[in-house]
């Protein structure tokens, strides 16, 4: 069973994954729309700690992460 944590953030037999929008300037390059990994945790306070690394490492590049930094401050996921 796929448990919906938050919008970018999925559980899938316990473990965690990452869900995220390609921005637009990319898609031409690959073929799906979106990237979905995993966090290779069951963790939720490692999964945290990975996600702000992920999306640190993305908004260096300037990669737009659609407010998802926010989201994990405000609901802790």
């Amino acid at each position: 069973m796929v448990e919906q944590k938050a919008p970018y953030l999925y559980r899938k037999r316990g473990v965690y994954y990452l869900c995220h929008r390609l921005p637009e300037d990319l898609k031409e390059h690959y073929k799906q729309s979106k990237i979905a990994f995993s966090l290779r945790t069951k963790s939720s306070r490692v999964t945290k700690l990975k996600l702000l690394h992920y999306l640190l490492n993305w908004m260096k590049i300037g990669w737009p992460y659609g407010g998802v930094l926010n989201t994990i401050a405000s609901e802790g996921f």
